[in-house]
C-alpha cells in the first residue's frame, strides 16, 4: 500500500492547519513571469522564493505549477511506487494592465 495521500491546507494567521481544502494535491510551485530589461514582455520565470525586491515592479504573469494524485490506488502494476494516478498542470495568467 502506498503512503498517506497528501492535500492543500489554508493555514490560520498563526501557522496551524485550520481547513483541507483538497484531497491528492502532491505538489505547488509558484512563479512569476518578470520583465526584467521594462520592455513589456517577459525575459523569464522566476520562482516565488528567489525573487528580489526589485524583480517585484517587473512581474507581468503569474504561475502555478501543481502535481494532482489520486486519492485512491487505481493501477494494478508498479507503474508507481504507490500504485496512484498522478497529473502535473500549469497554468499561466497574465497580470491585468501590464502586458502589452
Amino acid at each position: 500500500a502506498g503512503g498517506p495521500v497528501r492535500s492543500l491546507f489554508r493555514r490560520d494567521l498563526l501557522g496551524g492547519p485550520e481547513l483541507e481544502l483538497v484531497d491528492g494535491i502532491e505538489d505547488i510551485q509558484i512563479s512569476y513571469g518578470v520583465d526584467s530589461d521594462l520592455n513589456g514582455l517577459i525575459d523569464n520565470f522566476v520562482a516565488s522564493s528567489a525573487m528580489s525586491a526589485s524583480d517585484w515592479t517587473g512581474v507581468l504573469a503569474v504561475r502555478v505549477g501543481l502535481v494532482v494524485s489520486s486519492v485512491d490506488e487505481v493501477l494494478e502494476t508498479g507503474a508507481s511506487a504507490d500504485l496512484r494516478l498522478s497529473r502535473q498542470m500549469t497554468a499561466t495568467a497574465a497580470i491585468r494592465n501590464r502586458v502589452d
